[in-house]
């Protein structure tokens, strides 16, 4: 069987690196896979420079060149800008003959419609239209969720408030995984409680609660460390909440910074799926993390705190609570190591496979 993946760029993000391990996992099962991407060779450098993939790249012919980097770059925020349009041609043109062809966003959906190759699937990672503010993007993303293909997405809550906003059917979840082999619990030496959260200035990252909530944690507790993970739009540490920044950690990196830390924190308004959170519990930390892509994994005071969303007093409580308490803090630890395991990549692909299979 041979499978198309299409994107629109593959640069280090969590929805790439999602993608990225479903296709390798795929290939190493025996599949005939293909990444067709815009964009240039090295955006998966991130990928390609720790393992050798398991499927084949193939880059779009025009999009990715200089000559059209600067037309786009020239015409960006007026009326003639190209972008998504010659993107979706470009990439309908590049798509190969395959059996399956996966749509990955809603640009992708209408190359992977329009090209007449495979059988159609939408895989998408997030319902744009709920928080972005292009009204113009927002009402072409929601089009193609009504194009006649079949749709998963990768959580239950993802799942839902699609359905609930668009009166359509998703046809299944397909979350994320964890890869045991890189994402365990290690043994700790922290003179101080090391605090682990991703860093991103888009608003409904809920960075902004959480510096909020860090700056009141530093002022009545001294024995913390803020450390901060971020591959772009990185914010700025400041004298209230002082936070080590660690740039673009991938792979082993990320989750010996993971296993160092005691505390994960995920205050994101929304999330297709919190990664950070599994991550952080496969790790052995104690998370805490808002509902919101998290739901099919996340119990309060079970393996995790679940807190509301845009609220720096309820991430502050949170954290303090796991502070002052240990034996909590370990219990919360031990439960999402134990949840983790059911979301070894493993589990997954078997997931795919089944939903490929018909």
């Amino acid at each position: 069987m041979k499978i198309n993946l299409t994107l629109l760029g593959a640069k280090l993000t969590g929805g790439s690196f999602n993608l990225m391990e479903v296709a390798h996992r795929l290939g190493v099962r025996g599949y005939d896979v293909v990444v067709t991407t815009t964009g240039e060779l090295h955006d998966l450098d991130w990928f390609t420079k720790t393992r050798t993939p398991a499927f084949d790249i193939n880059i779009t012919p025009l999009v990715g060149t200089l000559a059209y980097r600067i037309y786009r770059r020239v015409l960006r925020g007026t009326i003639l800008t190209p972008f998504p349009d010659v993107e979706m041609k470009d990439l309908m043109r590049s798509i190969p003959n395959c059996d399956i062809n996966i749509a990955t966003t809603w640009p992708t959906a209408f190359s992977v419609f329009r090209s007449g190759k495979g059988v159609p699937l939408y895989y998408f990672q997030h319902l744009d239209s709920l928080f972005s503010k292009d009204l113009v993007s927002n009402t072409r993303h929601d089009e193609a969720l009504y194009l006649p293909i079949q749709k998963y997405v990768c959580s239950t809550w993802l799942k839902e408030r699609t359905e609930e906003r668009l009166k359509i059917k998703v046809n299944g979840v397909l979350t994320a995984g964890i890869d045991r082999s890189v994402y365990h619990p290690q043994i700790r030496q922290n003179k101080k409680i090391k605090i682990l959260s991703l860093g991103r200035k888009v608003e409904w990252k809920g960075f902004s609660e959480l510096q909020q909530a860090m700056a009141a944690l530093y002022k009545k507790n001294k024995n913390i460390e803020w450390i901060v993970y971020s591959s772009h739009d990185t914010p700025k540490s400041t004298v209230e909440a002082p936070f080590t920044l660690v740039k673009s950690p991938y792979g082993k990196q990320l989750a010996d910074l993971y296993a160092q830390c005691d505390i994960v924190v995920n205050p994101s308004w929304h999330e297709g799926f919190a990664q950070p959170a599994l991550e952080g519990m496969a790790s052995g930390c104690a998370v805490v993390t808002t509902p919101y892509g998290a739901e099919d994994f996340a119990k309060d005071k079970q393996n995790c705190l679940v807190i509301d969303a845009k609220n720096s007093k309820a991430i502050e409580n949170a954290i303090q609570l796991l502070l002052d308490d240990s034996v909590l803090r370990e219990g919360v630890a031990a439960g999402g190591l134990e949840t983790a395991q059911q979301f070894y990549w493993d589990n997954i692909i078997d997931q795919w496979e089944k939903v490929l299979a018909k």
